[in-house]
């Protein structure tokens, strides 16, 4: 999607960055969306993966992991209070 912003972006700088941030955080450290998740509150899905998919589906692309991502964790989110019903 990048491209279609005329975005360069370099798959090695950006996975390097990556790896190299979880290996200076990680394993003693988790993640905002698994912290929100562990203590049922919702996540901030819509603001990182969902601008994802609306930006590609106003530019005609598709975006099925981040498709798949926004549906999997608003399903699990879904759940949150459920247990407190029975």
């Amino acid at each position: 999607m990048a491209h279609a912003f005329n975005i360069d972006l370099s798959f090695e700088e950006r996975w390097s960055a990556i790896a190299g941030l979880l290996k200076r955080l990680a394993p003693k450290s988790k993640g905002s969306m698994l912290q929100d998740i562990e203590r049922g509150r919702r996540t901030e899905i819509d603001v990182i993966n969902g601008a994802i998919v609306d930006t590609g589906r106003a530019k005609g692309i598709l975006t099925p992991f981040n498709c798949s991502m926004v549906a999997l964790i608003k399903a699990l989110e879904a759940t949150f209070g459920s247990h407190e019903a029975a």
